[in-house]
């Protein structure tokens, strides 16, 4: 076993949680390496000051018992339950379907901006106030526009 896999197995050291063969691997690396024999120690200073083994190795009949019921609950269908089976990305897609479907409903629906307010063409000149009105200007209004610019 290489020293990595040593330093994991002391962690379980302190709770007797190695099997037999690993216990006495563990042991015998000990007795050779003096930076094991620290971190034991240190893991051991650390356990009694938690008040002893802080994990309790669960008892053959417990496990044994939870793996029963594991496999019966594996084993029985559900009643009344539907698996899904939809991909993850379903639900977005069909989010942003229905965004796009408002959107186009909207814009189909649209009511063109059209101002007939006087009041908001104050302080516009008149040559340029039919930009803004939306209606369309009279020939003389474009000449009088283009002679302007000229």
């Amino acid at each position: 076993m290489d020293h990595r896999a040593i330093k994991e197995k002391l962690l379980l050291y302190p709770d007797r949680a190695l099997s037999e063969s690993e216990l006495s691997e563990l042991e015998k690396h000990l007795g050779g390496c003096e930076e094991c024999r620290q971190q034991l120690g240190r893991l051991q200073g650390l356990s009694r000051m938690l008040g002893g083994s802080a994990a309790v190795a669960p008892s053959e009949t417990f496990t044994s018992k939870v793996m029963e019921r594991i496999r019966s609950l594996e084993e029985t269908p559900r009643a009344g339950w539907i698996p899904v089976l939809w991909p993850r990305w379903v639900m977005p897609a069909l989010g942003y379907a229905f965004a796009v479907a408002l959107m186009t409903v909207a814009i189909a629906h649209r009511v063109p901006f059209e101002t007939g307010d006087p009041l908001s063409l104050a302080g516009v000149a008149p040559a340029e106030a039919w930009v803004l009105s939306g209606q369309a200007p009279d020939m003389q209004t474009l000449v009088g526009i283009t002679m302007e610019e000229s």
